[in-house]
């Protein structure tokens, strides 16, 4: 009896578990992860995803991906989720040097 319970609750967990993962796309940043402060992993289609770098002084801090980014301020980008994966890169040019 306890265990056709536990088989219940556990397929129950991992059906709800699947369903939340379906109709969503990864976020993987490829390189610059050192200068992010946060951004989701995963994100429906049409979502507005917000991403938020680290304050870099005397140096130029560019996001690039196979979306395009909204800039809202130095620190923060937003990108309306595609249906498809989403790779970012951040780079980091000092001054003068870009």
């Amino acid at each position: 009896m306890k265990k056709s319970i536990f088989k219940g609750v556990f397929i129950l967990s991992l059906a709800l578990f699947l369903s939340s993962c379906l109709g969503t796309h990864s976020i993987r940043i490829v390189s610059g992860e050192q200068f992010l402060d946060e951004c989701p992993k995963r994100a429906k289609p049409g979502e507005t995803v917000t991403l938020t770098t680290v304050i870099v002084s005397d140096a130029d801090l560019y996001v690039n991906g196979n979306v395009e980014f909204d800039k809202k301020s130095d620190s923060v980008f937003e990108f309306v989720m595609p249906d498809y994966d989403v790779e970012i890169k951040i780079t980091v040019i000092a001054n003068g040097l870009a």
